[in-house]
């Protein structure tokens, strides 16, 4: 690099083979965040983070890696629970419907259902919805309350 050296001297060089990789910690059944931490601990980086949604692990752990645990590296990816996927549906459009009718069916389908109100409505027999909560398209999941308001 530049440098000159008296003659008739000898100049030794070693080449680096690079930075010693790191062994790969088990990061399984830790939660993402320590998983995170252990990684940047270790002087490794956390190559991706990919998520499934299962009821057969704990929310928010990793439940498998890459590469496996106990071999050398720099980098390391995890696989992440994010927790059962939770069943929602799309609210329908009960608009003009029997409202009674669409309560119970509702009900037998775990949901919350009230007639709160009735309203003269002209031109329209009585108990015919004329108003929802939650409106038609918006999802929702069993449990959740339901509220109509029907036509006198």
């Amino acid at each position: 690099m530049g440098v000159t050296a008296r003659r008739p001297r000898s100049v030794k060089v070693w080449v680096s083979l690079g930075k010693d990789a790191a062994t790969i910690p088990d990061l399984t059944g830790q939660t993402e965040r320590t998983a995170e931490v252990r990684v940047r601990q270790d002087g490794l980086v956390l190559a991706s983070v990919t998520e499934i949604q299962s009821a057969d692990y704990q929310p928010d752990t990793v439940v498998a890696q890459a590469p496996a645990p106990g071999t050398r590296g720099d980098t390391v990816s995890i696989l992440v629970n994010r927790g059962a996927r939770s069943t929602t549906y799309v609210m329908p459009d009960l608009i003009g419907v029997d409202g009674e009718r669409s309560a119970d069916y509702l009900r037998g389908r775990g949901f919350r259902v009230a007639v709160v109100s009735s309203h003269p409505y002209p031109g329209l027999p009585a108990g015919v919805v004329i108003k929802q909560t939650p409106v038609g398209g918006f999802q929702i999941a069993p449990g959740e309350a339901i509220s109509l308001e029907v036509s006198r």
